[in-house]
């Protein structure tokens, strides 16, 4: 995790802010009456993800562009996941105002409202491989999709019941698209946590020294390089580990010297 300001963060923002403050003049007709029975639970998951979300996106460079690489697909699936939030949200300020306008599906994702812009912000927390972003957005989809669901629930009442194997058929999909989906975000979490762990210890480390983490041009291409030492006056050893299949990688240098690892 390393701080600075993120423009990406910056950009995600307006356009998760732009139309909610549009919104507050457009609201659906008869929101208040349902907004006074939200799960005060669920709130609370709302209010600690927004809490979490909101500083951590624009106080970390993680999330900034990094260069091309396959990393840049995860970032260009966020991308498009606030564009979809956004065309939905045109869609809906073009209706009636009315509760099931509001709470409408689109492109096959639905409560799009609520779960584009919370898919798009866990996966921009796995690009930038910030463990704070994506904990909060879990935090926050927990309570804001949840929200929604309870007023859609509200809103559109009990659906007629399928036939039994048409019943079985959709909850075998369902639970197996859950276990994917857990599996996925589970395994990279826990990597970037990992990641985030190692990151943490070398800042207790090196407190008094140097720990920095930076992208420079290598040879008309962009590099990240780890620079880390106990003091700003050692000498310094570079390391060329030669990728993720290296037999050997400088970890922790001696007292006496700084390293900086490709």
């Amino acid at each position: 995790m390393c701080f600075g300001f993120s423009y990406i963060g910056l950009i995600w923002l307006i356009m998760l802010f732009v139309p909610n403050f549009i919104w507050t003049k457009n609201k659906p007709q008869a929101y208040e009456e349902y907004s006074r029975n939200e799960n005060k639970a669920l709130l609370v998951f709302e209010r600690v993800g927004e809490f979490i979300v909101t500083p951590v996106v624009l106080v970390f460079s993680d999330f900034n562009f990094k260069g091309w690489n396959l990393w840049l697909i995860v970032l260009g699936i966020s991308f498009l996941f606030m564009i979809l939030y956004d065309i939905a949200w045109v869609r809906y300020f073009k209706s009636r105002h009315l509760m099931k306008d509001f709470y409408r599906g689109f492109c096959g994702m639905p409560l799009a409202l609520a779960t584009y812009p919370v898919f798009a912000f866990l996966l921009l927390g796995i690009y930038g491989g910030n463990i704070l972003m994506c904990l909060g957005s879990i935090i926050l989809g927990v309570g804001h999709i949840g929200i929604h669901a309870q007023h859609a629930r509200e809103v559109y009442g009990k659906k007629p019941k399928k036939k039994l194997p048409v019943r079985i058929l959709l909850g075998v999909l369902k639970v197996v698209g859950i276990l994917f989906l857990v599996a996925v975000f589970g395994f990279f979490i826990i990597a970037i946590t990992g990641r985030n762990a190692n990151q943490i210890k070398r800042i207790v480390a090196y407190r008094n020294g140097v720990n920095e983490q930076i992208y420079v041009q290598l040879d008309g291409s962009e590099g990240f390089i780890n620079v880390f030492g106990s003091s700003e006056s050692n000498p310094v050893i570079i390391s060329l580990h030669g990728g993720p299949g290296a037999v050997c990688q400088l970890k922790r240098p001696p007292v006496s010297y700084s390293a900086a690892t490709d």
